[in-house]
């Protein structure tokens, strides 16, 4: 009985020494045991360096830019010499007379009083004064006298329309208001006359011209044969300058 009983407890710490042994077998302890890894040696900071030293400077930094100048003015550019004054280029003629400032023209005109109408022909002879001066641009102021030798007269002031048809031929158209006496020609029935014709001309270079005029007198009630007469004539016009 007691061989027994102390079988089982040599038994049963004999299984606890095997239990034991076998869990640190199993842990490695005896044939694979880990030990502790070295540290890594420190740097020695005083190993010799028989290079010379490096003198490791940071980059130079540019300078600054040096600050913007004041714009400086524009060159002044030399003054030019003035140039030769051309000669202006030619106006073309205009088709109106422009008559010179101060300058008048003075007209004299020899011809035939009623030569178609009332076969009352008588010769007849007309002043004619035209002012150095336009109105409105382009009219030409006229006044003159006309007498016949049967007496008739006539004194007059009125506008014309000066213009050139060529370079040397001249034309006026003009119309006139004035005072008329039969005397010996034709009675018109009124004192008050109008005189309505043209002058048609060969201008000369030096603006006189020669040619014919044409004009009706009337008295201004009607063209019929009763109320007009015509006179027409050859008619030298010079500038007043040329006297």
């Amino acid at each position: 009985m007691k061989f027994r009983v102390s079988s089982l407890v040599m038994g049963t710490s004999l299984l606890l020494f095997c239990s034991v042994c076998t869990a640190a077998f199993a842990d490695g302890m005896p044939f694979k045991e880990k030990l502790p890894q070295p540290a890594p040696a420190p740097v020695q900071s005083d190993v010799q360096n028989n290079q010379p030293p490096v003198n490791v400077t940071p980059p130079e930094t540019p300078p600054p830019p040096p600050p913007a100048a004041e714009a400086a003015p524009p060159p002044v550019a030399a003054a030019e010499p003035p140039k030769a004054e051309l000669p202006p280029p030619p106006v073309p003629e205009s088709r109106v007379v422009e008559v010179q400032p101060n300058t008048s023209f003075f007209g004299l005109s020899v011809g035939m009083y009623d030569p178609f109408t009332h076969n009352q022909k008588a010769s007849s002879f007309n002043l004619e004064w035209q002012p150095g001066l336009k109105i409105a641009g382009f009219l030409q102021p006229l006044f003159g006298a006309m007498v016949a030798t049967n007496g008739s007269m006539l004194g007059y002031g009125g506008l014309g329309v000066p213009f050139n048809i060529t370079d040397h031929v001249f034309m006026m158209p003009s119309v006139a208001v004035g005072a008329y006496k039969k005397g010996g020609g034709y009675d018109l029935n009124r004192t008050l006359a109008f005189r309505a014709g043209t002058e048609l001309a060969y201008q000369f270079d030096d603006k006189s011209r020669l040619g014919l005029n044409m004009h009706v007198l009337t008295n201004g009630l009607s063209t019929q044969r009763r109320d007009r007469t015509e006179i027409i004539g050859l008619a030298y016009t010079m500038p007043f300058a040329m006297l």
